[in-house]
């Protein structure tokens, strides 16, 4: 009788288990999961930020290098893959910044 007990107990705790969730297996392969798809979120957003940095940057280098000297002001090194811990905030700051620095000086000189 005790080994009945037991296994309906046992049974019992696995029924549990499954309604709650399932497997602790399961919930750690749902969370690698969602850590995965915020990294490739991340790189996603980091990759696109830095595209839109670069196009503004040549914009300014080819058509107002009179501007280049506030590329100068942000140290390169902040950039430097051996410092990967920009964040996006970092990223967005950087690029608002050089685009509200193009599009005054463009309104201000605009058929000058």
């Amino acid at each position: 009788m005790k080994g009945s007990n037991v296994e309906n107990t046992n049974r019992e705790k696995a029924r549990t288990h499954e309604n709650n969730g399932g497997s602790d297996q399961d919930n750690e392969n749902a969370a690698l999961s969602q850590k995965v798809k915020n990294a490739n979120l991340k790189a996603a957003t980091s990759q696109a930020l830095i595209e839109k940095i670069l196009r503004v940057t040549s914009i300014i280098k080819l058509k107002f290098p009179e501007l280049s000297k506030f590329l100068d002001e942000v140290p390169q090194s902040d950039f430097d893959p051996k410092h990967p811990k920009i964040s996006l905030k970092d990223l967005n700051a950087y690029y608002q910044s050089l685009s509200s620095i193009l599009n005054k000086y463009e309104l201000e000189h605009r058929g000058k």
